[in-house]
């Protein structure tokens, strides 16, 4: 799963280089659904199929660095596509801890996990 803003793909093509941006930087196929994909909303998820991993790395955010190609050993299913999925969902940012709590808000969250299965 790709927790997300909603823009997926985050600040991958600009300065952003956190858990998104990374996932987005290692498998850059995942890039195009930026594409065609509108910023996700309340109820929709994006599930990506057949994202190849190209890339190791070392350290995170300001420090990341490519460290090495990546051979990715994932399966193949039979429309030449790797077997793998990423889920991407945003997540909300709450200010305040109680908020999160709110059964309208625990629902969202529930929901967005829910639609991917």
């Amino acid at each position: 799963v790709d927790f997300a803003i909603k823009l997926v793909g985050g600040g991958v093509l600009g300065r952003g280089c956190v858990q998104e941006e990374m996932r987005f930087l290692i498998c850059p196929d995942l890039i195009v659904a930026r594409l065609f994909t509108e910023e996700l909303d309340d109820n929709e998820c994006l599930l990506v199929t057949g994202a190849e991993r190209f890339s190791s790395y070392e350290c995170y955010s300001h420090t990341f660095k490519w460290s090495r190609p990546y051979h990715d050993a994932a399966l193949f299913d039979k429309h030449g596509r790797r077997l793998t999925q990423v889920v991407a969902m945003d997540a909300l940012h709450f200010t305040e801890e109680n908020e999160q709590l709110t059964e309208e808000k625990t629902a969202r969250e529930l929901n967005k996990a829910i639609i991917t299965s």
